[in-house]
Formats: structure tokens, sequence, C-alpha cells
């Protein structure tokens, strides 16, 4: 699913906004006199993208991290905002709690970046919770098999991560 920017614009902080034209990846042209194309959705890449948008609703009202401190500016921190060469995001989005926190990258080019790595706050395993490049999604299933364990190299942890084309991937610390 290419799409990494209705992904990003859903995940940022302070977003509300949220357009039915992609929800249903409606053409720019509205007719007023019409009904909503719901007919689209027998092509996959429309389905997809609706399967996609209804994954990313359960995950912000489940994951605490996602709403909890939305509006805060503890809610949110910058890990990568500087890879101009690869076009490649990261942040932490973090809950009231410690271990509530979820770490989401954007991949905005078409290439696969495998043995990406990025800082995370704790050791141990971090879940894949959402890839929009999933099959589920149009996409080409290129992704991290569900988890991910810290590397033990150096004082602060950090994950190698396959970040797929054209994706955003979630991924939370296990319990």
């Amino acid at each position: 699913m290419d799409c990494p920017n209705a992904v990003t614009r859903r995940t940022l902080a302070r977003r509300k906004i949220f357009r039915r034209s992609v929800l249903q990846t409606q053409p720019p042209k509205r007719r007023h006199d019409h009904s909503l194309d719901w007919h689209l959705l027998k092509h996959p890449c429309h389905a997809g993208v609706q399967a996609l948008v209804r994954d990313l609703n359960r995950l912000y009202r489940t994951i605490p991290a996602l709403h909890e401190l939305d509006c805060e500016d503890a809610g949110f921190e910058w890990l990568i905002m500087h890879d101009a060469e690869r076009s490649v995001f990261a942040w932490l989005r973090k809950g009231r709690q410690t271990q509530e926190r979820c770490l989401v990258v954007v991949n905005f080019t078409p290439e696969v970046y495998r043995d990406y790595r990025i800082k995370v706050p704790f050791s141990g395993t971090w879940r894949e919770i959402l890839n929009s490049d999933s099959v589920l999604y149009g996409g080409s299933n290129t992704g991290n098999e569900g988890a991910v364990r810290t590397l033990d190299e150096g004082t602060v942890p950090e994950v190698s991560l396959v970040v797929p084309p054209l994706a955003t991937i979630f991924l939370v610390p296990e319990r």
C-alpha cells in the first residue's frame, strides 16, 4: 500500500481530520448530486485502503501511546528526522505509563531498507502491530515477520528493521 502520507497524518500528534476522500480513495472531483462511489470497494486497491483505515482506527483506540498524550508535547518524540538521503522518518508516541510506547517508522521511497537501525527506549522484543505494506492492504508484504529483538550492541538498545517501500510500520514493546 503506497500511502505513507495518509498513514503519517493519522499518527502524528494533534491530527484530527482524515478526509472521507482518503478513506475511500475517491477521485478529486466530487459530485454533490451523486452518492459516494461505494462500488469502488470491489477493487482490491480500494478495499485495501478501507481495511487499512479500519485497522488504523482500531490501533488508535487500543494503543494508549497513540491517544493518551495526543495534545501534549510529552506524547511525541522524534527519533529520525534528518535522513533526507533515504526519506525515512521515525518517531515515538508515548502513553502515560512508561511501557506505553509506539514506534512509528515511515519510508517515503520505493526502496526497501534492510538493517535500518533505530534506538529505542527498552530492550527486548518489539512487536510489529501494523505494516501498511501488508498484502491485506494491497502491499508487497515486506516487513519484520511480526517482531524484532533489540541488539546487544552498545549502551542504548536499538532495533534492526526491514523498512518496507512506501509504507509505515508500527511497533510496540512486548510486556
